[in-house]
C-alpha cells in the first residue's frame, strides 16, 4: 500500500461522529427573578463546572441537569439535580428548560424550536 493512501485511510478512520448540541436555560436577568438550567454531567462524567452548552455524539445519553429557579418571594434559589436520559439525533439542537411545581422541580428537553418535547423529568422538591 502506498504511504499516501495509508495516510488518507488513517484520517478517514479518525473522522468525528456527527453530534447534537444541547443548550441550557438562562432566562431572566433580574437579581430576584430568574430561571436557569445547566448541564453538570454527561454519561456519568461530572463536568469540572456546570455548562450552558454541550455537544454529544448522536445516540442515547444520560445527562444530569441542575435546574435553578428564583423568585422574589423565595429566601434563596430553589435548585435540583435532574437526571435525564434521551436519544439525540445528529446535527440537531436541543434546549433544556427548568420546571417548578408546588411539590417538585424538574427539567424539560425540547427540540430547538420548542415545538416537540423529547422528555420531561420531575424530582421531589426539597425546601431550601
Amino acid at each position: 500500500m502506498r504511504p499516501l493512501v495509508f495516510i488518507a485511510l488513517l484520517f478517514a478512520g479518525c473522522a468525528t461522529e456527527p453530534s447534537a448540541t444541547v443548550n441550557g436555560e438562562d432566562r431572566g436577568f433580574i437579581k430576584d427573578n430568574y430561571d436557569k438550567a445547566f448541564i453538570v454531567a454527561v454519561d456519568g462524567h461530572y463536568l469540572t463546572q456546570p455548562q450552558m452548552t454541550v455537544s454529544v455524539p448522536a445516540g442515547k445519553h444520560f445527562l444530569v441537569v441542575r435546574a435553578v429557579r428564583m423568585r422574589g418571594t423565595y429566601p434563596r434559589p430553589h435548585e435540583a439535580d435532574v437526571p435525564m436520559y434521551a436519544t439525540f439525533e445528529a446535527h440537531r439542537v436541543y434546549n433544556i428548560d427548568s420546571l417548578e411545581f408546588s411539590d417538585r422541580m424538574g427539567a424539560g428537553l425540547y427540540t430547538d424550536d420548542h415545538s416537540t418535547e423529547v422528555t420531561e423529568v420531575h424530582v421531589p422538591y426539597q425546601a431550601p
